[in-house]
């Protein structure tokens, strides 16, 4: 889904045919896939390679890293991306996610890339399923300093009676 999202700011339009993305360059940090997959997966849903798309992908990238933060941003100015995607916030950080202040500081670190005017968007997992249905906010995994942090929360899951379908909240 997030990689969608990438396309769709590449190119400026639509996002789910519903929301207007600003055209920018993206930068997509993917510590969990090799570049190879993230690649193949974007092309498969139409990306081509004229757009701005860029990727730092399992370099061992930790947010809690100032210079690296630092870095990124420089490069994001010069290449003028305006949206950085990190997939995904446990492989990102080093803290203990259930921890409040810890995470407090990871997230305030994210915040260092909103200071620069680039838009954070960033995957996290939800905990397993219960017998209970429960609403998106409560299914995300860690401290409820992660979701207080955040302007957005965007829950996607399959939908449980068409599996074929995408169940977005």
């Amino acid at each position: 889904m997030f990689l969608a999202g990438a396309i769709c700011i590449a190119r400026g339009g639509k996002f789910l045919d519903r929301f207007d993305c600003e055209k920018t360059g993206v930068l997509i940090v993917d510590e969990e896939n090799h570049l190879r997959i993230v690649q193949d997966r974007l092309f498969r849903m139409g990306a081509t390679e004229d757009l701005p798309i860029y990727f730092l992908s399992q370099k061992d990238f930790n947010v809690e890293n100032k210079k690296l933060t630092k870095d990124i941003i420089d490069f994001c100015d010069e290449k003028d991306i305006g949206a950085i995607f990190f997939d995904s916030l446990v492989r990102i950080n080093s803290a203990d996610e259930n921890n409040a202040s810890e995470m407090s500081r990871v997230m305030g670190r994210l915040k260092a890339f909103c200071r620069a005017n680039k838009t954070v968007i960033v995957t996290h997992h939800e905990r397993k399923a219960g017998i209970f249905k429960s609403s998106a906010q409560n299914r995300l995994r860690g401290s409820s300093d992660i979701l207080a942090a955040v302007d957005s929360h965007i829950a996607v899951s399959k939908d449980n009676e068409d599996k074929n379908k995408l169940k977005i909240e």
